[in-house]
């Protein structure tokens, strides 16, 4: 019984250290279009310099809403809900690299 508790123990221990809590953040941009892998918006930062913003996912509730591959939706504002992930992926040397992934979860129409 004692080992039970300790597998178990441990095994939440292990599962909770490599939970990692998205952060939701949310920027006002301009649609700029979906590329091979992207979907695009330029967004105005807090110098006042225009960026491109580029999501590589979005949630299949926002694309049920907004047909992003569309070329009608381009040049609409969107105030855009995103999560920025981490994928580790196997380089050409096969070495191990991590990169933040930014994920759409919300878009809502800004007139």
């Amino acid at each position: 019984m004692k080992t039970k508790l300790v597998l178990i123990v441990a095994l939440l221990v292990v599962t909770l250290s490599s939970f990692t809590t998205l952060k939701t953040e949310s920027v006002i941009g301009v649609y700029d279009g979906f590329d091979e892998y992207n979907y695009n918006f330029t967004i105005t930062d807090e110098d006042e310099d225009e960026i491109t913003m580029s999501f590589q996912n979005v949630t299949e509730s926002v694309l049920k809403s907004f047909d992003l591959t569309s070329e009608d939706l381009i040049g609409n504002t969107f105030e855009i809900t995103y999560e920025v992930g981490k994928e580790t992926y196997e380089d050409e040397d096969g070495n191990e690299e991590e990169t933040e992934v930014y994920n759409i979860v919300a878009l809502k129409a800004v007139k």
